[in-house]
């Protein structure tokens, strides 16, 4: 919990404040913004859904084009409630008050546009990757928010928020950079393999090298044309005995020569010798490869990387291990599409192709756990024999 000030008082929250504007005082904003003709204005002349909060990031009017995105019929339904409560925010619940009072809320794009417009008396603009329950299903929307201070008829404090629709733009980003991303893995586990060769000496394990990642990128490289075609729904998964040591040994060497792997220490620990699961070996790869390389990415030169497997009576659990802990802002929103701590649009899909490639086309379930101290893991879990297609 942290206190931040925000207008006369102090509250406690896990982010921007609590608190709610009195119902008679909400009235009273709500009818003065409607009899405004320059807030009017202002909010027609806007080419994208827009509405006016107050100094409690309560709505007390907005414009056709945001009723639109809200879906609703009737402006008075969204009056009152703060944006991400009008969206349908996945997260607009878990807070003590509400929208903006989580801990998600600390890596939201409008709660921080909200916050520094507020503070700084300037217009700021942030990506904000919403996550929606909408019309009985799961929603991921992007959009680029704007916020400006406004004065409601000389009262300071109000906000105008306007939203821009840009998940086509940073999907499209997404699927360039995720093909790229995933090639370039294996492109530099080549480029290694083949400088051992060019250096003389026993060819063999370095050719051995050369021949699995080159398997592999031929591979991915269809999986990722099978979703581009049809997405997840598009792509047949096949099923083989694929055996465990070797799927983890396959994933440190694919890893070995990632720049993120120079200067640290990578320890399998597989389970007993023999062990197997059926399943598709591409997308079990990939999962493996996009694990061990944030593993490394979040490890400090000299650190080490765990990478192990559990055998149970009915399922293979692959983890890996890290000494670094996700941030509480972060770790709400780990396996969002498209959302990232790393600057640039079309990035964050690593964790979240984790739980799509995994889930979707493996029939497993991907899940993390993390805390200071004690390092963070993540892990697939497959069930032994795997269905012929996942539910």
């Amino acid at each position: 919990m942290i206190r931040i000030p925000w207008g006369r008082g102090r509250a406690e929250t896990r982010y921007l404040p609590a608190g709610r504007t009195a119902p008679g005082d909400l009235a009273s904003e709500v009818a003065r913004a409607a009899a405004s003709p320059v807030i009017t204005a202002v909010l027609r002349s806007i080419g994208s859904a827009a509405a006016v909060i107050d100094g409690n990031r309560q709505i007390v009017t907005l414009n056709g084009a945001y009723l639109e995105l809200l879906g609703f019929q009737d402006p008075s339904e969204a009056l009152g409630l703060r944006p991400g409560e009008s969206l349908s925010c996945a997260h607009a619940d878990e807070g003590p008050d509400g929208c903006g009072t989580g801990a998600a809320c600390a890596s939201c794009g409008l709660a921080a546009a909200l916050l520094v417009s507020h503070r700084g008396g300037k217009v700021e603009e942030r990506l904000c990757h919403l996550a929606r329950r909408w019309d009985g299903r799961a929603e991921e929307r992007a959009f680029r928010v704007r916020a400006a201070p406004l004065e409601l008829d000389g009262a300071q404090g109000f906000q105008l928020v306007s939203f821009t629709d840009v998940t086509r733009d940073v999907q499209r980003a997404y699927v360039q950079r995720v093909l790229l991303h995933d090639l370039a893995n294996l492109a530099v586990g080549l480029e290694g393999a083949t400088g051992a060769l060019d250096r003389g000496g026993a060819p063999g394990p370095a050719a051995a090298d050369v021949q699995l990642l080159s398997h592999q990128l031929v591979a991915e490289v269809r999986l990722h044309r099978a979703l581009l075609d049809g997405g997840a729904e598009g792509y047949v998964a096949s099923r083989a005995a694929v055996g465990v040591a070797a799927a983890l040994e396959l994933a440190r060497r694919a890893a070995a020569g990632h720049p993120a792997a120079a200067g640290k220490t990578v320890t399998v620990e597989p389970a007993a010798e023999g062990e197997e699961v059926v399943t598709d070996p591409v997308p079990l790869q990939h999962v493996l490869a996009n694990m061990l390389v944030n593993a490394l990415e979040a490890t400090r030169p000299g650190g080490l990387v765990r990478l192990v497997a559990l055998a149970g009576p009915e399922s293979i659990a692959f983890r890996v291990w890290n000494a670094g802990a996700v941030p509480a802002a972060v770790a709400p929103r780990i396996f969002q599409r498209h959302f990232t701590t790393k600057p640039g649009e079309g990035r964050g899909q690593g964790t979240w192709s984790m739980k799509l490639f995994g889930e979707q086309l493996l029939g497993g379930r991907v899940g993390f756990s993390s805390a200071a101290g004690e390092g963070t893991w993540f892990e697939l879990v497959l069930p032994r024999r795997a269905p012929a297609r996942p539910a």
